[in-house]
């Protein structure tokens, strides 16, 4: 099945936004999709996902061409989140392996610098640090204790392990990290536990000591988001909301810096396809000051086009 990629900008005031720009991208498998957005410095973006059931990243201009794409065609499953380091580099990370908790660094140019498998599980967010040390989170298996949980991984820009931390919640039930922030005092995480089926947030320090954490965002079903984006005042998740007779609505969550919520707004049915209810937003971003972003797909769209309104 070929996913549609949906884009939509939240404008301030609730104004009706209109479509501005709408493409279509094909792998050429039946297992195409995106799975992360990040806008560059040159105005383009770049996106991560699966392309033919293979790790995929694409290299878009302004207008939505493609500048590059690259696959990982002896790898199997995707990539999670994608990054432009300060250098102009890409980073991505996800399942690079079998069931890897994985990550490759690319040049502008979308040449491979380096490809890393780290541990059993995968990594599903990835940011570069201020101090210019690399953070990946998701959830896996250390060696140390062989216990499943969620991780938060540093490394060096070559790649490099310089820590790992385990983290529990609840009854350490399936438990992972989708997303991360720096803040001044640490790294805000977005995580899901009970099998994807609740959110959680997380504030540690840079040292991996946890400060606070919180499970406190609510719906009438099941819900999870993963990814997660800094505004002024705390950040936006983006992710699904399940509701009745197993539908779903994409939404975007506003939480304050201390993790506390503020207000959701619930997406569903972008594309006029009455014959889905199942709308998902995979990820979000912010652009120019203009609002948030949000990115992900209805599958009952036969296509994967990059929708901008």
């Amino acid at each position: 099945m070929r996913y549609l990629l949906t884009l939509l900008i939240c404008v301030p005031l609730f104004a009706q936004p209109r479509v501005e720009l709408m493409r279509f991208y094909d792998q050429g498998g039946e297992n195409d999709y995106f799975n992360d957005v990040f806008v560059l410095d040159d105005g383009g973006s770049v996106v991560c996902g699966c392309g033919a059931g293979h790790p995929w990243i694409l290299r878009l201009d302004e207008e939505g061409d493609t500048v590059w794409t690259r696959t990982f065609p002896n790898n199997s499953f995707g990539f999670k989140s994608v990054i432009e380091t300060d250098d102009g580099d890409i980073i991505a990370a996800g399942n690079i392996g079998h069931v890897r908790f994985s990550a490759a660094r690319l040049s502008p140019a979308g040449e491979i610098r380096w490809q890393n498998d780290y541990y059993p599980g995968c990594c599903y967010a990835v940011i570069e640090l201020k101090s210019g040390v690399l953070a990946l989170a998701g959830h896996g298996v250390i060696p140390e204790d062989r216990r499943f949980g969620a991780l938060l991984v540093f490394t060096t820009e070559d790649g490099e392990v310089i820590d790992t931390f385990r983290y529990g919640f609840a009854n350490e039930f399936y438990v992972c990290f989708h997303a991360m922030r720096e803040t001044e005092d640490g790294l805000f995480l977005l995580g899901a536990y009970d099998y994807f089926r609740k959110n959680w947030t997380t504030l540690v320090d840079f040292d991996g000591r946890r400060i606070w954490a919180r499970d406190e965002y609510r719906g009438t079903g099941d819900n999870y988001a993963n990814s997660l984006v800094s505004c002024e005042g705390g950040f936006f998740f983006g992710g699904v909301h399940c509701i009745v007779n197993n539908t779903a609505t994409g939404w975007i969550y506003r939480v304050r810096q201390d993790g506390t919520p503020a207000w959701v707004r619930y997406i569903s049915d972008l594309t006029g396809n009455r014959g889905s209810a199942m709308n998902f937003v995979k990820s979000v971003a912010t652009l120019r000051g203009v609002g948030v972003i949000g990115v992900g797909y209805s599958p009952g769209g036969m296509e994967t086009p990059t929708v901008r309104l």
